[in-house]
């Protein structure tokens, strides 16, 4: 067998020839050659790789092309610092500039990445889950996460920076897994603490998830982004967006702005960014400027509907 890896023009870079090694695997009891196998090389990498190929007597048998962006990817939970009971759940968002599939490989390590015990490997979703109980890892105050990407060819990973602990004798009302002292919602069950505006209640728990001062119950728009980015460039009399993130839209005089002009109850929790993104059209005046006092009234009034 032959692993080889190519430039762009097709020129080997570096080749490694070998003998796969088939090992005996029980099937009921018996022992018996299998003709499957695995195996691994770990190789300084040449510059400007962009094929590997793997051959059997001159015949190529796979290969895989480079593809031009190697994937992005953050880990967005556990958090720094939180304290959970037994299992965690692991999330993180990945894109691929490219749109290559994507898979995902989750470490853990107990001693602050020093070692690393794999979770999953090959996992075609962004979540997974760890249950301290099925490893051999003590409970420590240093647990670390990592996650590694692969679309086939590149490989990239995020590695949290920060540690967070396990505490099996911990409280745990809701029974999440999140130790009482740090879940944000006690008595309801989030193990990956949905948190939208960052505040100290979770989302499952919190009754104004944007804080814009309309309840969730009666907000049609119950995840806004304050401050808003309307206007993009300033506020003209008779027209209004939330700048600063309060819930009340302000205005402007000649001269002057005019703070909590029209509270978020009249237009139901929606910003006027999310008005105009409802209204449809480019609108490219009133995002510069901010949603006329017309639009919002037909908002309002339900003439402007989604």
């Amino acid at each position: 067998m032959a692993l080889e890896l190519l430039n762009q023009s097709g020129q080997v870079l570096l080749a490694l020839n070998f003998t796969p090694s088939f090992s005996l695997s029980s099937y009921g009891g018996e022992y018996r050659e299998t003709n499957v196998t695995s195996f691994s090389f770990i190789l300084e990498e040449p510059s400007d790789v962009r094929e590997v190929t793997l051959s059997h007597g001159g015949n190529i048998i796979e290969n895989v092309e480079a593809s031009a962006h190697p994937p992005v990817i953050a880990i967005t939970w556990p958090a720094p610092g939180v304290v959970f009971k037994q299992n965690i759940s692991i999330q993180w968002n990945a894109t691929d500039a490219d749109g290559d599939p994507l898979v995902y490989g989750v470490g853990i390590s107990s001693d602050g990445g020093f070692t690393w015990h794999t979770v999953a490997m090959n996992l075609p979703t962004t979540t997974a889950e760890f249950d301290i109980n099925e490893t051999f890892l003590n409970g420590t105050e240093d647990f670390l996460i990592r996650v590694r990407a692969s679309d086939g060819f590149w490989t990239s990973e995020d590695l949290q920076n920060a540690s967070f602990a396990f505490n099996q004798t911990c409280s745990d009302v809701d029974g999440d897994s999140v130790c009482d002292i740090s879940d944000n919602c006690v008595a309801d069950v989030n193990p990956l603490q949905e948190n939208f505006e960052g505040d100290a209640l979770g989302d499952i728990c919190d009754s104004d998830d944007d804080d814009d001062g309309v309840r969730d119950l009666m907000d049609r728009c119950p995840f806004s982004v304050l401050p808003e980015l309307v206007p993009t460039q300033k506020l003209l009399p008779n027209h209004f967006a939330d700048t600063d993130g309060d819930g009340w839209f302000e205005s402007a005089a000649a001269d002057h702005l005019i703070d909590n002009a029209l509270h978020f109850n009249a237009t139901r929790g929606c910003s006027c960014a999310e008005v105009l993104a409802v209204k449809g059209g480019q609108d490219l005046g009133q995002n510069k400027y901010g949603c006329t006092g017309g639009t919002l009234q037909a908002f309002i009034r339900g003439r402007v509907k989604s």
